[in-house]
């Protein structure tokens, strides 16, 4: 048997996805605390470390409770920022409240992780995760600021700082897990990713300057500061643009698969308990293949299908007193493929993935693990609260 391995049957998943689709439809959404929680158990469950399976015992009452009790906070907080708003319109003030949310995200996510680890259970001994959540919001905050000066050039740094305070204040029983790993490691193949991606916007704006000009030019003149412009001018001057180069993003959106490939790898080899450790043979270009798979479906339901809606519409003889129920027959068929997309993700793309990177996996001295106790902390009360409000971290 593999020291690492992923057993779960798709029909089983298929099964939970169906009847968790379903209540949420008829509660309107009201269900998905417990249909997190039938996920879960099915993943920890199937999910076995030398022959004996991970539990989740979180609950999905737990759940509600924690997204109640944020909610009562986090409610009042953003009708009064939404008050300000309305008695001080000013520009600053406007950015009041998704200021305030994306503050919380961090904090959110940490909290998250705390519930998730002292709701884990292997061989009977708790996770659990310690540190300080503000801490974490400060390196989160802070790293997030360098990555905008740096345009981007400082993502290594964020992901793998935050990674690594979260999983050096884990643990596992009383054994504290332990991450040693630097950012630079991971800068060379992100530094691909903005190359590319920076030549592809390059690329895009020297082909369509003179465009770009005319379409400036156009829309002044309509605003009044010269001879009024007229709509067939801004029609006549988008249809000559080019976006052919767009074609190109394929490579950045191939290179960032690569990057989270890699830096997945990178991060699983290092992860330590005491003296036990894991070792990964992932295969980068299978984990790229099937993630660029899942990305191209997710855009092509959520982009692609309005798009061609709009483009049939255009070059049909669709009245327009026929238009509106056309449009909402295909809103209500694309609301609909929305709501199943969620589910064919988490079966063909996460099932896919978690399979092989268990299947890859090796464990470095495993009777290490023997000897660990269980902790005495006391496990959290209620769920994850802000990151459901905010709808963070999947199931």
């Amino acid at each position: 048997m593999p020291p690492v391995a992923f057993d779960g049957p798709r029909g089983r998943l298929l099964w939970i996805l169906i009847r968790n689709l379903l209540l949420n439809a008829v509660t309107l959404g009201f269900f998905r605390f417990w249909a997190k929680t039938h996920l879960r158990r099915y993943f920890w469950r199937h999910t076995k470390l030398l022959g004996e399976p991970l539990e989740y015992t979180g609950t999905g009452g737990e759940l509600f409770i924690g997204f109640l009790i944020v909610m009562a906070v986090l409610v009042p907080l953003l009708a009064g920022a939404s008050l300000l708003q309305l008695l001080v319109p000013h520009f600053a003030v406007q950015l009041l409240v998704p200021a305030v949310l994306f503050a919380l995200t961090p904090l959110a996510v940490y909290r998250m992780w705390r519930y998730r680890f002292t709701r884990t259970l292997w061989r009977g001994v708790r996770f659990g995760l310690d540190g300080s959540s503000l801490r974490y919001t400060g390196l989160w905050l802070g790293y997030g600021a360098l990555t905008v000066v740096t345009l981007g050039l400082a993502t290594p740094w964020r992901r793998i700082v935050t990674t690594r305070y979260l999983i050096n204040h884990a643990r596992f029983g009383v054994t504290g897990l332990s991450l040693e790993v630097r950012g630079g490691r991971m800068f060379l193949p992100w530094l691909v990713v903005t190359a590319l991606l920076a030549a592809v916007v390059a690329v895009l704006a020297t082909t369509n300057a003179s465009t770009v000009v005319e379409l400036a030019t156009t829309f002044r003149d309509t605003l009044g500061e010269g001879k009024t412009g007229s709509g067939s001018e801004v029609e006549e001057a988008l249809g000559r643009l080019q976006l052919w180069p767009l074609l190109f993003l394929v490579l950045p959106v191939l290179a960032y698969a690569r990057y989270r490939a890699v830096e997945f790898r990178y991060l699983l080899d290092n992860v330590r308990a005491g003296e036990a450790g894991l070792r990964s043979s992932l295969r980068t270009g299978f984990f790229v293949a099937v993630h660029v798979l899942g990305w191209t479906l997710v855009l092509a339901v959520m982009f692609g299908l309005p798009g061609l809606f709009f483009y049939a519409v255009a070059f049909s003889d669709l009245t327009r007193d026929a238009f509106p129920g056309t449009f909402i027959g295909f809103a209500v068929l694309w609301v609909l493929l929305l709501l199943v997309l969620h589910s064919v993700y988490i079966l063909v793309v996460d099932v896919t993935v978690l399979a092989h990177v268990c299947r890859t996996l090796a464990v470095e001295n495993p009777a290490a693990l023997d000897d660990i106790a269980q902790s005495s902390a006391a496990a959290l009360r209620r769920g994850e609260g802000l990151a459901d409000a905010l709808d963070i971290g999947g199931f």
